[in-house]
């Protein structure tokens, strides 16, 4: 058979831009994706959250929609090493509401479904506090005869003793805004204020003159411990109406130093106390993405997260405001100092006889992680749908046992309906020869086969939803993961380009991916039972790789191509010819790989 193949690509190379005859087909596409998965806590007493990191060619604005399931709805990120994006992180989060031991959550995403073959990291996790910052809360009364009271309540619940805080203050016609807002930096005339031992649960004010042509009145603070660390330096502003005593906004700056020899951080964490606070008094934060030169001290982590809690989360105190920066991927080092600020509507001097208090956190993440392989479709005119999965090479604990059941329908089923309990009746087929093993960095394909009798096991012209469920533990293990996955099939009105089709019943199809790095599967379609051959050809027309599909049953079918040659080589990146002899009927079709 070889020789057949070789003769007929001398014939290809001359031919390849004179397409054969061919006939329009009806088409087969995918308009959208949706996962939905049910995760068992195994890990931990009690859970803070479930996170997939998805690494890839991928950013939040892929994310199209989301089952709320558990805890604040999820938070929607990029993932950065160095400034470098590696792919979007999904968080759902809520440590007001822990999930305790052996319970099972629901999550789920709508993606892009065009999205290319990723792999998923997944992971419960808890917060560990590793050390209370002592970072008085600053509020601001203002007083008819002209003064501006700064006022500090340190918080109740720091457990380290009382702190000495340096307080100093300036006045400026015109507000700074926050990015200009650092210690060191600001062009003021600073007032000397006053120094004192705060304990824990005390307050003190600091009287301000404020003439009425000012719009800012600022206070910066030196928090220093009792042995002489320095923890926190921090410039608060208060910016008023020029001639009235109206507030128009509260500015906060921190600049943290970590100063724990043989520590790393993955997060901050502030708790605003007073039950009337809310994420929407928070007007602006300092931001990694400042315009202009450099500041002298960088902000650290992804965007904040705000965040109510409820009274009692803290025993004994009021509800009020979580800000979290996390950056687990790039950690808060020994010895480093960052700037972190906030912007607030005036609405949070609501009441000026409650006085609130903060908590502040250097806090790392504790994480569990369990096997959610990623899942993504490859539609083929006119043919199968392939439900392709990838389990990630990061999955430290080693291979899993996959189960999976699929089934063809000619209605959706939207994000929030997708579950396993409610879709347990539908005909589900299962797939032979499943439990498979899958290995850190492995995947697998299954064909969802195309075909005009109508049947739960095929699609066919009339479906709008393929869907395929799985069962995923560890190999010798209990279930940790059950996910469903669903393919929205757009209708059957448009259609495949006539050059695309070939005017025989044999052929190949367009490969998927296409270009492609390691692997490609070669699809193709056989009118009758036949034995199938694959040669691979480079430009020069030596062969280079040959694969034996083996006997095949009319209808179509895929090989897997790993882009190696005869000796098990990776293929230099270039342009290659698949050729197919299907029992006498050759075909040949362009392929790409890329580096």
């Amino acid at each position: 058979m070889r020789w057949i193949l070789g003769t007929f690509l001398g014939a290809a190379l001359l031919t390849w831009a004179f397409p054969l005859p061919v006939t329009a087909q009806q088409e087969t596409a995918i308009r959208g994706s949706l996962s939905n998965f049910d995760v068992h806590q195994g890990c931990f007493d009690e859970a803070d959250n479930f996170e997939l990191d998805i690494l890839g060619d991928i950013d939040p604005d892929d994310f199209t929609g989301f089952f709320p399931g558990w805890g604040s709805p999820p938070r929607f990120d990029d993932i950065k090493i160095g400034g470098v994006d590696l792919g979007a992180e999904v968080l759902w989060l809520d440590r007001s509401q822990p999930i305790p031991y052996c319970e099972w959550r629901h999550f789920g995403v709508q993606v892009d479904p065009a999205l290319p073959p990723m792999s998923v990291q997944a992971y419960w996790t808890r917060v560990i506090k590793d050390r209370q910052i002592p970072v008085p809360f600053q509020w601001w009364v203002v007083q008819d005869e002209g003064l501006i009271i700064d006022r500090i309540v340190f918080s109740p619940t720091f457990d380290e003793g009382p702190v000495w805080i340096r307080r100093e203050w300036a006045v400026n016609p015109d507000p700074i805004p926050l990015e200009e807002l650092q210690f060191d930096t600001l062009p003021l005339q600073w007032m000397p204020g006053d120094e004192f031992l705060l304990a824990p649960g005390d307050m003190m004010d600091l009287p301000i003159p404020r003439p009425p042509d000012m719009a800012a009145v600022l206070v910066r603070y030196t928090v220093t411990r009792e042995n002489g660390d320095t923890d926190v330096r921090f410039v608060t502003e208060a910016v008023l109406v020029p001639f009235q005593p109206e507030i128009v906004s509260v500015l906060v700056n921190f600049d943290l130093h970590n100063n724990i020899p043989g520590t790393s951080f993955d997060n901050l964490e502030l708790d605003f106390f007073g039950d009337w606070l809310d994420p929407g008094m928070v007007r602006w934060w300092y931001d990694l993405e400042i315009p202009g030169p450099p500041p002298p001290f960088s902000a650290w982590g992804v965007d904040p997260l705000f965040r109510r809690f409820p009274p009692g989360m803290f025993p004994g105190l009021p509800g009020g405001l979580e800000v979290t920066w996390l950056d687990k991927y790039d950690t808060f080092d020994f010895c480093e100092t960052y700037h972190f600020g906030l912007e607030f509507g005036p609405e949070v001097m609501l009441d000026p006889n409650t006085l609130p208090s903060v908590q502040a956190y250097w806090t790392r993440i504790d994480t569990c992680q369990v096997p959610v392989p990623w899942q993504f479709w490859q539609p083929v005119p006119g043919g199968p749908i392939f439900d392709i999965i990838l389990l990630s090479e990061t999955y430290w604990p080693g291979q899993v046992e996959v189960s999976r059941d699929y089934v063809a329908l000619e209605n959706e089923f939207p994000l929030e309906d997708l579950t396993w309990d409610n879709l347990g009746g539908l005909p589900w087929t299962p797939v032979a020869g499943d439990p498979q093993i899958l290995s850190p960095g492995e995947e697998t394909i299954l064909e969802i086969p195309f075909s005009d009798v109508p049947g739960p096991e095929w699609i066919d012209p009339l479906d709008r939803a393929a869907l395929v469920r799985y069962t995923v533990r560890p190999v010798g293990g209990d279930v940790e993961t059950r996910f469903m996955n669903e393919a929205l099939i757009t209708p059957p009105t448009s259609q495949v380009p006539d050059e695309e089709v070939r005017e025989h019943g044999t052929r190949i199809e367009p490969n998927l991916p296409n270009p492609f790095v390691d692997w490609t599967l070669l699809i193709y379609r056989v009118e009758e039972e036949c034995e199938v051959f694959f040669s691979i050809y480079d430009v020069n027309g030596r062969e280079v790789a040959f694969l034996d599909a083996g006997v095949q049953s009319a209808g179509v079918h895929s090989i897997r191509f790993d882009a190696r040659n005869e000796q098990g080589q990776p293929l230099p990146a270039g342009i290659y010819f698949a050729v197919m002899d299907a029992g006498g009927q050759v075909d040949q079709r362009k392929i790409v790989v890329r580096e």
